[in-house]
């Protein structure tokens, strides 16, 4: 993400299909997989900061649904976890390499 970032304050996001999978991304730093997360910019709707996150990670869309969680360390300050529904983009062959079924293998 590019612009001014609000310190400390962090999104994640849980994009669901409608088979029950959830989407992970592997990170450019580590190779780790982890869920979609970016910080939020000074300014930038809530909502336009959690499809960004997604869309910097990965090349689909989603439609956000609420705010699932939220958590907050002294190091990593807060962080804002949202449940979101794949909308747009690659749907299979991309979703299946990334896509986890929820609760198990």
């Amino acid at each position: 993400m590019s612009g001014q970032e609000l310190p400390g304050c962090w999104l994640a996001v849980v994009v669901h299909d409608d088979r029950g999978h959830v989407l992970v991304a592997r990170r450019g730093d580590t190779q780790a997989w982890d869920l979609p997360v970016g910080l939020l910019h000074r300014g930038e709707d809530v909502l336009a900061g959690v499809r960004q996150v997604v869309a910097d990670s990965v090349t689909v869309g989603v439609s956000v649904q609420w705010l699932a969680g939220m958590h907050s360390q002294v190091r990593d300050g807060l962080t804002l976890v949202f449940s979101a529904r794949h909308a747009t983009g690659p749907g299979d062959p991309a979703w299946r390499g990334a896509g986890v079924p929820v609760g198990g293998t």
